[in-house]
């Protein structure tokens, strides 16, 4: 069996592309998401183009429901090599209309569950004595300032980074290679933001020699 790759928030756009990579890199691809239907016609496109895929349907709120996705797809195609973080969502609500409960929400799925998802992939990598873990940063929290229109986005994204960053230096010292992968600009098709521009950042980031291993990778257009 080839090197798993677990992507998580395998949505319609940048998490297809970096799901699509891995596999043409030669990955058996386990994109997981809320959305069954979908996921079950990214594989199927895969494994038409002759990859190896397999669908794991979680919310990324429910960690019960993230481990055992994680668990389903080691327990198909091995120990994971890759596990991909790509989880975020857009609310356009101002913060004197964000219910505290939705910030929470919002917090939970944009770190909070990246950390439950590395810690669940962990063991093995160390095991195994190789893996990668990326998280998808955004440029919001280089410049929370500015604003994106979404203080919940922003927080959630400023909240990984700071997380991504304190915990680097133990996870390289664990035999990880982990980074976050700041995206500096709006995912955009025929932009240098490309999905897939960006997704070859990630494959190159898998590719990284332990000298290269660094914190935080920003990526400012293909």
């Amino acid at each position: 069996m080839p090197d798993l790759a677990i992507v998580i928030g395998a949505g319609p756009g940048l998490g297809a592309a970096i799901t699509r990579r891995f596999a043409q890199g030669g990955c058996a691809v386990a994109p997981v998401a809320r959305d069954a239907g979908r996921l079950e016609a990214l594989c199927a496109e895969i494994e038409a183009a002759g990859g190896t895929a397999r669908p794991f349907a979680a919310d990324s709120a429910d960690f019960d429901s993230l481990r055992a996705a994680i668990a389903g797809a080691s327990a198909w195609a091995g120990p994971p090599a890759a596990l991909i973080y790509n989880v975020s969502r857009f609310l356009a609500v101002g913060p004197l209309d964000l219910e505290p409960e939705t910030l929470d929400s919002e917090l939970r799925i944009s770190a909070t569950a990246a950390l439950a998802a590395t810690q669940a992939v962990a063991p093995a990598m160390q095991a195994a004595g190789r893996g990668t873990v990326l998280w998808t940063g955004g440029g919001t929290a280089l410049r929370p300032q500015g604003g994106s229109g979404s203080p919940s986005l922003t927080s959630g994204k400023s909240a990984m980074r700071g997380l991504a960053l304190a915990s680097a230096k133990a996870l390289h010292g664990a035999g990880i290679n982990f980074r976050t992968i700041t995206i500096n600009g709006a995912i955009k098709e025929g932009t240098p933001f490309a999905p897939d521009l960006i997704a070859e950042a990630f494959w190159a980031a898998f590719d990284a020699p332990r000298e290269a291993w660094v914190a935080e990778e920003t990526f400012d257009g293909g």
